[in-house]
C-alpha cells in the first residue's frame, strides 16, 4: 500500500512547477562566446536588517566547462578556479560565496588527459549580503567582479576577468505580487541553496496542459475510491445496486447516476467555495470537531441497520440516506456523504490538480472540481450501467447476511475513527499532543469483523476452500488491525517539540538550530502515513536527534489552534513539511516527501547556514 501510494504521489507530481522565488530582472551581463554571466536577486525587493541572496548566473554554452569556484573544494591546481568578489554599499557585508555542484570532465588525450572540476550549462553561484537594519528605500549599487577560465574537451582558455555592475532595491515593504511572481531563475536558486517546494500544476500551458490537469483531476477522484476513508461504504452501494438489479435495470441505472451527481455535486459545491474564497480548502471541514463526529455518527447509525440490530423505528431521514432504500435522492444523499468521506484522504492524489486551479477563473475551477467528482462517481456509474458485473453476488441466504454484518463491523470500525478524531481534536490541550487511543477503538472493530468472518463461515459453509479463504482474510484482518493499532498509537523515537505560538518558534531559531516543521491533524490519514514510514528510516532519526536540529509539529486538528495561520503562511492544505534555517528561511518544503528527501533538507540547511557563518 505504500509502494501504491508512493507511486501515485510520484504521478501527480511530475505535474508540479516550483514558483519559489521573485522573478528577478538580471542585471548587466558579459558574453564572451563561452559563457554568458548575469546578476539576478532571489528577491527583487530587499527589507532593512534581512539577509538577501545575489545570484551569478553563467550560462555556459554547450561543449564548454568553466573551472569550478573558489573555495568550494572542488577546484582542482593548477588550473584557475572561478573566483567571484561582490562589492557593496558603506555598512552592506557579504557573506561566503555557496557554489553549486561541480561536475568532474577531463581535457587532453592519452597521457595529457587530466581530470578536473567545473561547471556546465546553466549554473548559479550565491552570495549572502546583510542589508543593515537602517537602510534607507530606494537603490544600491553593487559591484561584482568575476575571473573564470573556460576549458572544452581538449584544453583550457586563458582566463577572463571582467565587472558586472547591478542594482540592489530596498523598499519598506514588499509587494506580495512582484515577491512571489514565477522565474526559471528560482529553480537555479533552488539548486544551489537546497530549497525543493512541491507544489501545484500550472495550468498555463495552453489547452493541453488543462486537459492534462483535468485527465489528473479526474483520476485522482477515481483514486479516492481505494482510500481507508471512502473504502468501507463502497460495498453498501454494491448491495444495494445488485438488489435493483434483479429487477427494473432503467431504475437501477437512474439511481447509479443519481448517486454520481450526488458526488459530483459535493466538488462542485467545494469548488465554488474555493473559487469564491481563496483560503478555503477541503481540510478545513475537519478543523471543525462537530464535523467528522456528525459523520461518525451518521456511518454508526447506518451501520447497526446493516447488522441488523434495529429494534426500534429510526427517523425518517435516516432511512432516506440508507443506500439499500430504493429513492433517487436516497442515492443523491450517499454519493455527498461518499465524497464527504474521502476529505482528509484527498492528498496527495488530486491535491496538486485542485490546488493547481485556486486563483484561476472560476470556470477553471469548477472544471477542475467537477472532473474529481466524475472519477470519483465513475466505479458507480459502470455498476449501474452493466448490472451483470455485480449479478454474481450473493442475494440471500446465510452467505448475504454474513457480508452485511461483517460491513456494518467495518462501518463501525470508520465511525470509531470519525467520532475518535472529533473528540480528540477537541479535548486536546495546546502544546501537547492529540490522543490517539481512539485507534484501538478501531481496532476493536477490526477484529470483530475479521473473527466474526471466519467462525461464521466455518459454521455456514462445510467447503475447504472457502473456510481457508475467508478464514484467512478473517485471520489477517485480525492481525493487521492489531499491529495497525500498535504502530498508529506508538509516539516513535522522534522527541517532537509542538508549536504554540511563533515566540516558540523563533526561540529555537535564535538558539541557532534547523527547524524541521511538519503540519499534521489527527484526521489527516496521508500525515500518519508520512509519520510512520518517513520518519522511521535510521538516518533521519540520526539527523532529528542532532542538538542542533529541532523538530516541531505543527498541529491544525483544531480550527482555533494557532498552527493553522502558521501553515497559509508556506501553503493550504496538510500533510506538508517545511525546513528552516535558523535565519528563518526555508531550506526545503514539500507535501509529499521521502526520508531521502528530509534528509537531503536537512544537510543543506546545515550546510548552507555553516557557509554563511563561516565566511
Amino acid at each position: 500500500m505504500k509502494m501504491l501510494l508512493l507511486i501515485i504521489a510520484l504521478i501527480f507530481s511530475l505535474a508540479a512547477l516550483v514558483p519559489a522565488f521573485a522573478d528577478p530582472e538580471p542585471d548587466m551581463a558579459m558574453q564572451d562566446g563561452r559563457a554568458e554571466v548575469k546578476l539576478a536577486w532571489q528577491n527583487q525587493q530587499l527589507l532593512p536588517g534581512q539577509q538577501a541572496m545575489l545570484g551569478v548566473i553563467f550560462d555556459i554554452q554547450p561543449l564548454w566547462h568553466i573551472q569550478a569556484g573558489k573555495g568550494s573544494g572542488d577546484d582542482l591546481p593548477p588550473y584557475i578556479p572561478t573566483s567571484i568578489k561582490v562589492t557593496v554599499a558603506d555598512g552592506w557585508e557579504t557573506g561566503k560565496i555557496i557554489w553549486p555542484t561541480a561536475h568532474i570532465f577531463t581535457i587532453g588525450e592519452g597521457e595529457f588527459m587530466e581530470t578536473l572540476a567545473g561547471y556546465e550549462g546553466e549554473v548559479l553561484a550565491a552570495v549572502p549580503i546583510d542589508v543593515p537594519s537602517d537602510a534607507q528605500p530606494g537603490e544600491y549599487e553593487v559591484l561584482v567582479s568575476v575571473v573564470y577560465q573556460a576549458c572544452d574537451d581538449k584544453s583550457c582558455e586563458m582566463p577572463l576577468e571582467f565587472e558586472i555592475e547591478g542594482k540592489a532595491v530596498v523598499v519598506a515593504e514588499r509587494d506580495d505580487a512582484a515577491s512571489e511572481a514565477e522565474s526559471d531563475i528560482a529553480a537555479l536558486f533552488a539548486a544551489t541553496l537546497g530549497v525543493v517546494k512541491s507544489t501545484t500544476p500550472s495550468i498555463k500551458t495552453g489547452w493541453w496542459g488543462e486537459i492534462a490537469v483535468l485527465l489528473l483531476a479526474a483520476l485522482g477522484g477515481f483514486l479516492l475510491n481505494l482510500t481507508p476513508c471512502v473504502l468501507p461504504v463502497i460495498p453498501l452501494k454494491i448491495m444495494s445496486l445488485a438488489q435493483q438489479a434483479q429487477g427494473n435495470r432503467s431504475k437501477t441505472l437512474a439511481l447509479g447516476i443519481a448517486m454520481c451527481a450526488g458526488v459530483t455535486s459535493f466538488w462542485l459545491g467545494l469548488g465554488v467555495a474555493v473559487g469564491s474564497i481563496s483560503e478555503f480548502t477541503t481540510n478545513e471541514l475537519f478543523q471543525y470537531p462537530a464535523f467528522p463526529i456528525t459523520v461518525g455518527v451518521v456511518i454508526a447509525l447506518m451501520a447497526i441497520g446493516m447488522c441488523g440490530l434495529f429494534t426500534m423505528q429510526l427517523p425518517q431521514w435516516v432511512y432516506k440516506i440508507n443506500p439499500g432504500h430504493d429513492s433517487y435522492h436516497g442515492s443523491f444523499a450517499f454519493g455527498i456523504m461518499t465524497a464527504v468521506l474521502s476529505t482528509p484522504c484527498t492528498a496527495p492524489f488530486m491535491g496538486a490538480a485542485i490546488a493547481g486551479s485556486v486563483g484561476q477563473s472560476l470556470t477553471t475551477v469548477l472544471l477542475v472540481f467537477g472532473s474529481v467528482g466524475m472519477g470519483m462517481s465513475l466505479p458507480y456509474f459502470v455498476l449501474a450501467a452493466w448490472p451483470q458485473l455485480i449479478a454474481k453476488m450473493p442475494r440471500t441466504g446465510p452467505a448475504s447476511v454474513l457480508i452485511k454484518q461483517v460491513m456494518g463491523l467495518l462501518m463501525l470500525a470508520a465511525a470509531a475513527y470519525f467520532i475518535g478524531v472529533g473528540i480528540s481534536s477537541s479535548v486536546a490541550e495546546l502544546g501537547k499532543p492529540a490522543s490517539l487511543v481512539y485507534w484501538w477503538a478501531v481496532a476493536a472493530m477490526l477484529i470483530a469483523a475479521g473473527g466474526w468472518l471466519g467462525l461464521k463461515t466455518f459454521a455456514i459453509s462445510k467447503s475447504s476452500l472457502q473456510r481457508s479463504v475467508f478464514g484467512g482474510v478473517g485471520l489477517l484482518i485480525i492481525v493487521v488491525a492489531f499491529a495497525g493499532a500498535r504502530i498508529l498509537t506508538d509516539k516513535g523515537p522522534i522527541p517532537w517539540k509542538y508549536y504554540t505560538a511563533d515566540e516558540r518558534l523563533q526561540d529555537e531559531l535564535e538558539d541557532g538550530k534547523v527547524v524541521v516543521l511538519k503540519f499534521t491533524a489527527g484526521w489527516c490519514v496521508n500525515c500518519l502515513l508520512l509519520e510512520k514510514t518517513v520518519f522511521r528510516t535510521d538516518a533521519l532519526i540520526e539527523l532529528l536527534l542532532r542538538d542542533d536540529v529541532t523538530p516541531m509539529k505543527v498541529d491544525i486538528s483544531n480550527k482555533k489552534a494557532p498552527g493553522t495561520k502558521l501553515l497559509a503562511k508556506y501553503w493550504r492544505s496538510i500533510p506538508y513539511l517545511v525546513i528552516l534555517r535558523p535565519d528563518g528561511s526555508v531550506a526545503f518544503e514539500a507535501d509529499w516527501y521521502t526520508a531521502n528527501d528530509v534528509i537531503s533538507g536537512i544537510e543543506a540547511a546545515l550546510s548552507t547556514q555553516a557557509a554563511i557563518e563561516d565566511p
